[in-house]
């Protein structure tokens, strides 16, 4: 039987799979956020609540390097950018013939 109560749908609205907070309990993608704190940087944390898990460290830099061009040149630089990043955050073949061989 479910709880009807006001405070327990409060807590089921607040359930995401990111974060599990209880009492004296705070799990970031099931790590103890008292782990993270201190040793991760702020894009692995990015990276994992986006994805699930730590970033390489070829990944941390890649995404480090897309915040730092859209806060350095706006939002319209980073956009520019998208065509050579894969979902994954990789980086994929340029397409356009000037940087090609770059």
């Amino acid at each position: 039987m479910t709880d009807p109560s006001p405070r327990k749908d409060a807590e089921d609205w607040w359930q995401t799979s990111i974060i599990r907070m209880e009492p004296n309990q705070i799990d970031i993608r099931g790590r103890p956020i008292q782990d993270l704190i201190g040793n991760i940087s702020f894009v692995q944390m990015i990276w994992l609540c986006l994805r699930g898990e730590l970033p390489s460290t070829d990944q941390a830099q890649l995404l480090e390097a897309a915040l730092t061009a859209a806060v350095d040149h706006g939002p319209h630089y980073a956009a520019s950018l998208a065509h050579v990043l894969h979902a994954d955050f990789t980086v994929a073949k340029p397409q356009h013939p000037a940087i090609a061989d770059a």
